[in-house]
């Protein structure tokens, strides 16, 4: 069995965890209130910094997403 076999194979469980415990997310967003943040990324990244803010947002934090090659 390969490592990437197995760190897909754990994800659900990872996830699980995660979720079942929202202080850890909570703490981060009360560090990162009144913050203004910009997630960059390409290829599978951008798509990642995408995800980010929809979260972050969730989380009542200013986010946006930026694509690296326009940054560069």
């Amino acid at each position: 069995m390969s490592k990437m076999r197995d760190a897909m194979r754990s994800q659900p469980d990872e996830l699980a965890r995660l979720l079942a415990d929202p202080a850890p997310a909570e703490a981060a967003a009360e560090r990162l209130a009144g913050r203004r943040l910009l997630l960059i990324g390409i290829g599978t990244s951008w798509h990642a910094a995408h995800h980010g803010v929809w979260t972050l947002r969730d989380a009542r934090v200013d986010a946006e997403a930026a694509h690296a090659a326009e940054l560069a």
